[in-house]
């Protein structure tokens, strides 16, 4: 899966290295296992624009995945989080009332 997603990896005897890049997915990919499809859904969900061939194959495994599948929130996928500017105008001051 990971060749099928364009990553890079590295193998040794008991590790798999996963190396920095970006994701290339052109079409629809028929998933060997439901595992793989169940995986390759939460990655959809992660970043929009992965599809599957046989979605039915984890319908099989899970009959209500799906139906979970869509009821999670919607998300931007993978952001570096934005650094607010600390406005002077917004600031709370104290006032004194004589």
């Amino acid at each position: 899966m990971l060749e099928r997603l364009g990553i890079k990896y590295e193998r040794g005897e008991e590790e798999l290295t996963v190396l920095p890049g970006r994701l290339k997915w052109d079409e629809a990919w028929s998933a060997p296992t439901p595992f793989f499809g169940i995986a390759l859904g939460l990655m959809a969900w992660m970043r929009p624009g992965i599809s599957m061939e046989n979605p039915g194959d984890i319908t099989d495994l899970w009959p209500r995945y799906w139906t979970l599948y869509n009821s999670l929130p919607e998300i931007n996928g993978l952001k570096d989080p934005e650094v607010k500017k600390k406005d002077e105008s917004t600031t709370r001051r104290r006032i004194k009332i004589d």
